[in-house]
Formats: structure tokens, C-alpha cells, sequence
């Protein structure tokens, strides 16, 4: 678990502690939000998100052990799945200096989620996000991450 205790500029504006997240979470580290900053909704909507789906009893699937269940086209984005019965979380990370637009491949019957009719949702930005045939199709800013559910 890591504390966050962001100071000075990095309080006011939301994208600093983004990019905590988008480092923090795809390493499977735990935020613990720390008053009084400014944008503790960013981390208290993750931690909402995160409730929503459950992360007791996951399987945590990192980045750097996990290609045979997501390949990612960019060398400069990562992704860690979280995995329940039934549903994925997953935590795309871009790391790079540039926005980027992102195809990553899945095989989420290796995950153990099968099925034709899967569904995907960015739960911390909100709305749908393309996925066919395995592929998934996101849009992701430098230095920040998407937060992704998929499920029947």
C-alpha cells in the first residue's frame, strides 16, 4: 500500500495523481488516499470503481507475466488485469511521452472469461469501449491509464 501525499502543484491539478494511479495499480500496489488533498476525488472514484467490482478474492495478473492473456501494441503501454469470476479489471497504463491510440489484444478465455456476447467498460471515465474479436480499442493519454471492465 502507498500513501499519497501529493504537495504544492501536483495538489491542484487531477492529472498528477492520475499518473500516480497509472504507475501504482498496474504494479498491484493499493492507494491509500491522504487528506487534505485537493484531488482525493480521483483516488476516492478509483477506490469506488474498485469497490463496484470487488477486489477480494482476485487474481492479479501484472504486466510483465501476463502476455498470453494481453498483448498490447505500444511497448510504452501496460496492462494488469485484476480477475474475478466471471469479470476482468483491467488497468491500462501509458507511460510514454505521447497520447496514444492503443490496440491490445485479449484472450480472456485464458483469464476465464469466455463467451461471445463480453462487454467493456472504462468505469473510471465512463462509457463504453470497442471490443471485437479480442481486440480492445482505447484512446489513452500520456502518462495516465484507462480502467476497464469486462464482463457478460
Amino acid at each position: 500500500m502507498v500513501l499519497c501525499q501529493l504537495r504544492g502543484e501536483y495538489l491542484a491539478d487531477p492529472k498528477y495523481a492520475e499518473t500516480f494511479v497509472a504507475l501504482a495499480r498496474i504494479h498491484g500496489t493499493r492507494i491509500w488516499p491522504h487528506a487534505p488533498v485537493k484531488n482525493a476525488e480521483v483516488l476516492n472514484k478509483i477506490q469506488q470503481a474498485e469497490k463496484n467490482f470487488g477486489m477480494d478474492k482476485v487474481e492479479f495478473l501484472p504486466y510483465w507475466n501476463n502476455g498470453a492473456v494481453a498483448r498490447p501494441s505500444s511497448e510504452s503501454v501496460k496492462v494488469s488485469l485484476y480477475v474475478r469470476k466471471n469479470k476482468v479489471l483491467l488497468y491500462v497504463s501509458n507511460l510514454g511521452d505521447k497520447d496514444i491510440d492503443e490496440i491490445i489484444t485479449l484472450d480472456l478465455k485464458k483469464a476465464g472469461l469466455a463467451g461471445s456476447n463480453l462487454k467493456a467498460e472504462d468505469v473510471y471515465a465512463g462509457g463504453p469501449v470497442e471490443l471485437k474479436a479480442g481486440n480492445l480499442k482505447i484512446h489513452i493519454k500520456r502518462h495516465n491509464f484507462r480502467m476497464i471492465v469486462i464482463a457478460p
